[in-house]
């Protein structure tokens, strides 16, 4: 978060796409805390398992693992990181391939 040059205002929602998947928890934790000071929704579009049908599914694995110290946080670890910085999760949406969108409001 801190590499960024950050301006935003206030916003009905914030999309964070692929945004948690190469910080650590604290970075994670971070990142969401400050979403948190322009919106009170926000979703987060995040691949949470391998997508098996790739043959590249143990690699994408390994790098989640590698870049992290963890392995792809899948929906009660993001639920988590979430709690740890104020919101609540709402729903969470299947959008195939190993993704998924969590929706997120202010706890």
């Amino acid at each position: 978060p801190d590499r960024v040059a950050w301006s935003a205002g206030p916003a009905d929602v914030a999309v964070a796409a692929k945004a948690l998947a190469h910080r650590t928890d604290e970075e994670a934790v971070a990142l969401l805390a400050r979403l948190a000071e322009w919106t009170s929704t926000a979703v987060l579009v995040e691949a949470s398992r391998p997508d098996n049908l790739s043959p590249h599914a143990a690699e994408a694995a390994l790098h989640a693992y590698t870049a992290t110290g963890s392995p792809l946080r899948d929906s009660a670890a993001v639920a988590a990181l979430a709690e740890r910085s104020g919101w609540r999760v709402e729903r969470t949406v299947a959008l195939g391939w190993g993704t998924e969108a969590t929706v997120l409001r202010r706890a």
